[in-house]
């Protein structure tokens, strides 16, 4: 069984990912200086919109995004062809999840390209964090006057290698 992928080649795959699919599919300029995030430094909860993509296979767990609702409002606007102002809420909430969705494919190919993965549904929820597990890999990108958050989750293992036989 091969090993894991380390972390650092999860946030080379999340920074690759993101500055290729915003730019080829939302038509944000790429992105060069993605940069780890500053320590302590949130954005506004109420303003905050985030997504949720859980992944199955070896290795399993959550991308999650956060970007603040006016700048998701923008990517929306671009992606969809359409004015700011005539969007709804839903439709900012699915170009958003579409967004988690192509981001968390683009990272899992770039990672383990020879295995089988599972996406759940994008969801949208009020909660940024993943308490109980270890962040695996976070980058932040500039998105006009605000920041895109990416986060990434691995489960643990149940098991180590030698024990699997043994589950």
């Amino acid at each position: 069984m091969p090993d894991p992928p380390s972390p650092s080649a999860f946030e080379d795959a999340l920074r690759d990912a993101l500055t290729d699919v915003l730019h080829k599919m939302f038509f944000i300029g790429a992105f060069a200086d993605a940069t780890p995030p500053e320590a302590g430094r949130e954005l506004d909860p109420p303003a905050e919109l985030a997504a949720r993509v859980h992944f199955h296979g070896e290795p399993s767990g959550d991308l999650l995004l956060v970007l603040n609702r006016q700048a998701a409002r923008g990517i929306a606007a671009d992606f969809l062809g359409e004015n700011r102002s005539c969007l709804t809420g839903r439709q900012i909430e699915e170009v958003f999840c579409e967004l988690a969705n192509m981001i968390c494919g683009a990272v899992l190919s770039r990672v383990e390209s020879a295995a089988t993965f599972y996406l759940a549904s994008p969801v949208i929820e009020p909660c940024a964090d993943n308490p109980g597990r270890s962040e695996t890999a976070k980058c932040v990108f500039p998105v006009g006057d605000a920041e895109l958050t990416a986060r990434i989750w691995m489960e643990e293992p149940v098991c180590g290698p030698l024990e699997k036989s043994a589950c």
